[in-house]
This record gives C-alpha cells, sequence and structure tokens, in this order.
C-alpha cells in the first residue's frame, strides 16, 4: 500500500513539474521584449513647417511580433514628479497632421522580426495657419493582440511608447520661476537634500538648463550639483530632488541655484543657507581628553 501512495505521489510530482513548465514556456512566449529609441521626441517649429523625425524599435524576442499603431494624449500628472496621465478624449485634430510612416508611406501596423529592428518616420505636417500651442501625447506601438481597452489613464500594458512634445510656436519666448529652493536649516551630518520647484509660466514646454553651487563660510565654491534635464510641460511645476555629498563638513554654508530657460534670458537664481555641526563627532572628541585625565589618574591612584 505504501509503494503504491509513493508511485502515486511521484507521478504528481512529474505532472506539476511539467505542467509549471508548460505554462512558464508559453507566458514567456506570449510575452513581448521591445525597446523603442527615442523615448521621447521634442519637436519646436513656427508653422507653416514639415519635421521628420526617427524611431526605432527593437524586437528582443524570439517571435515575430505584429504592432498597431495608437496616438494617446497626456497631461502631467498633479504630483509634480513628471509623471503624465492619459487623457481618455482621443478626439484630437493635431492627429490629422502626423503620421508614422515606412518607406513615405502611412502605416497602421507593423511587423518586426525576431531579435530585428526597424526603423520608421515621424512625419508632422504643420499648415501656416495652425492654432500656435503645445500638444503632448505618445506614440503607441501595442500588440494587435491586446485590446486598446488595456490603456488607461495611468500607462500601458502588451506595448511600447515614446512620448511627443510638439509646440507650435512664432517666437521664442518662455517665462518660468522657482517656486521652492530649500533644504534642512541644520544639520549633523552629509549628504544635504535639496527640494527644488520649477513652475512653467509660458504655453510651451520648456526644458531648463542648471546647477547648484554651494560655497563654505569662507566664500570658496567646495561643490557643484547639476540639475538632471527634464521637460517641464505648458502651465505646470516639476519637483526634482538632489543630494549633494561631500566629506566631512562644519560651519556655515551657502548654496545657490542658477536657472537658465533661454540661452540668451538672465538666469533665475536663488539662494539658501544652511548649519551644519557634527554633534556627534564634537561629544566624541570632547570625551577623549576626559576619558584619558580619567584613566590617568586611575593608574596613578593604583601606583600610589
Amino acid at each position: 500500500m505504501k509503494i503504491k501512495n509513493l508511485k502515486f505521489k511521484i507521478c504528481l510530482l512529474v505532472f506539476t513539474i511539467c505542467f509549471l513548465i508548460f505554462n512558464i514556456d508559453k507566458t514567456t512566449a506570449a510575452g513581448l521584449s521591445l525597446s523603442i529609441n527615442p523615448p521621447v521626441i521634442q519637436i519646436q517649429i513656427s508653422p507653416p513647417a514639415i519635421v521628420n523625425r526617427p524611431i526605432t524599435i527593437e524586437n528582443h524576442g524570439e517571435e515575430a511580433v505584429t504592432l498597431k499603431i495608437l496616438y494617446k494624449p497626456f497631461v502631467a500628472d498633479k504630483g509634480e514628479s513628471g509623471e503624465v496621465v492619459y487623457e481618455s478624449d482621443n478626439n484630437t485634430l493635431i492627429f490629422e497632421k502626423i503620421k508614422v510612416r515606412d518607406d513615405n508611406e502611412a502605416i497602421e501596423k507593423v511587423v518586426i522580426a525576431p531579435k530585428q529592428n526597424k526603423t520608421l518616420n515621424l512625419y508632422v505636417d504643420i499648415p501656416k495657419n495652425e492654432t500656435l500651442s503645445d500638444y503632448y501625447f505618445s506614440i503607441i506601438f501595442i500588440s494587435e493582440d491586446t485590446s486598446g481597452d488595456t490603456l488607461n489613464q495611468s500607462g500601458i500594458s502588451g506595448g511600447i511608447a515614446t512620448n511627443v512634445l510638439l509646440s507650435i510656436k512664432n517666437e521664442e519666448t518662455s517665462i518660468g520661476s522657482i517656486v521652492e529652493f530649500s533644504s534642512p536649516r541644520f544639520l549633523e551630518k552629509g549628504p544635504v537634500p535639496f527640494k527644488i520647484r520649477l513652475k512653467n509660466e509660458s504655453k510651451h514646454f520648456i526644458t531648463p538648463d542648471g546647477e547648484i553651487l554651494i560655497r563654505n563660510i569662507f566664500g570658496k565654491t567646495i561643490g557643484q550639483v547639476k540639475l538632471d534635464p527634464v521637460n517641464i510641460l505648458a502651465d505646470t511645476t516639476r519637483k526634482e530632488e538632489l543630494l549633494w555629498k561631500n566629506g566631512f563638513m562644519f560651519g556655515l554654508y551657502t548654496a545657490t541655484l542658477s536657472i537658465n530657460i533661454l540661452d540668451n534670458d538672465p538666469a533665475l537664481v536663488k539662494t539658501i543657507r544652511f548649519l551644519v555641526i557634527p554633534i556627534q563627532n564634537i561629544i566624541i572628541l570632547t570625551a577623549i581628553p576626559f576619558l584619558i585625565l580619567l584613566i590617568k589618574r586611575r593608574l596613578r591612584a593604583r601606583h600610589g
């Protein structure tokens, strides 16, 4: 009886392992392994204009994939983190002037062989009378077997996308401001965290360039932190958190933030101060002489 039970358990174990292996292989085969370049396309033009931008998709999988092409407008998330939220309304007239092309032919789907890449062309044709505005949207390459209902307000599944920032304007004018530049006023040690909030007050996206310079109490520059290149959409605020890592710090420091929105415009500047006092180190250094003195007294008392 025990032998029969043992055989049954062995058969059940083998069946379970085979079942799991079969399903894992099936899931892997059904999944997509894609990459896209560039992940973000910036276009700034004055009408009338025709623009072409390459988009390269690579299939890292073992099977050919058929991808349908969708266009989805988005807005900036309210959390100021740079995340985007897809809008439910797809009826954007600008999409009539935008096409994805393959060999100068507009396409709605593309087939990519396994371990191969495909370079397509984003074609934008803006007429002279086009309204001056910004348009933000994703060009989504999604599996033909995936329903469009999988696109939600926070992301996509079963596909890959490149985000397009299209700015139609006549003049190179952008307005921004530093809403917040802060750090803890008092620290015991580094690294020093900086919080930056930049507001884009214009009707077009901006890509500001900036840095933080740190000076000691004598005015000598002892540190620099470069801001990450980020896009700030029109009429939105973007938050960025950075760290300044340094060795031993003691005293009063000055940090100056400089932001350049346009090359020829004056920089936005804001300065803050913070104090670093390594209290724990001071206590230890202060206690050491007393400990040495106490040990000497005890040694003298023993030998006395």
